[in-house]
């Protein structure tokens, strides 16, 4: 049964504190780098639930990324379980995709922008930030596929309920333990979410690299 809250707007939240952990790509296997995550963020719910806050644990699963589907949920839900965690969550990227173009068309419009595709037939759309351009997704004869930095923007302020993804559980606050190699993509992500509506909820997001 999930125990529903509500935050001090009203808006109805799962738990106190989502933790993602173990990001892991569906064509790859449950490594000691994932097994990392999953340690830490065990000891952050721990502290956390000694503070007597409730705590979600979740991971995505990217299958937009990738050339083949080898790894399932239930995989991910048993190398969790090895490492003496348990995961909530495990919710695939690709259901981001409709909520990341609706992000888009919260974003100024005179700070967006397209540039040709130097070595493909498509262009792409940026954002203008005070730390250069981000790009948001490229266009070419297949659909608009979003880029890495969009799709954690989406998935942040989904987890935060800024932005409805049914697959996705709300929180309060939402914290990412994730590798070192994350931090860049994860900074422009929060560069999307400033220059957007929900600019406030960037506060209530906070990150472990290791």
């Amino acid at each position: 049964m999930t125990w529903w809250l509500f935050d001090a707007e009203g808006v109805m939240v799962s738990c106190d504190v989502s933790i993602e952990c173990a990001h892991v790509y569906a064509d790859e296997s449950f490594t000691e780098r994932h097994s990392e995550s999953v340690a830490i963020a065990k000891r952050v719910a721990r502290r956390l639930q000694e503070s007597g806050k409730t705590v979600r644990s979740l991971v995505l699963l990217d299958d937009i990324h990738v050339t083949r589907a080898a790894l399932t949920p239930h995989e991910i839900r048993r190398g969790v379980t090895m490492c003496g965690h348990s995961v909530d969550t495990v919710v695939n990227e690709s259901s981001l995709i409709h909520a990341a173009k609706r992000l888009i068309a919260t974003l100024p419009r005179r700070r967006l922008y397209f540039e040709p595709f130097r070595r493909a037939p498509k262009r792409v759309l940026f954002l203008d930030t005070p730390e250069g351009g981000v790009a948001l997704g490229s266009i070419a004869a297949r659909p608009f596929e979003p880029t890495c930095a969009l799709l954690v923007a989406t998935w942040n302020l989904a987890r935060l309920g800024e932005i409805s993804v049914p697959e996705v559980p709300t929180a309060r606050e939402v914290t990412s333990v994730l590798e070192e190699r994350y931090r860049a993509v994860e900074r422009k992500a929060a560069l999307i979410m400033n220059a957007s509506p929900y600019r406030a909820a960037h506060a209530r997001l906070t990150h472990v690299f290791y």
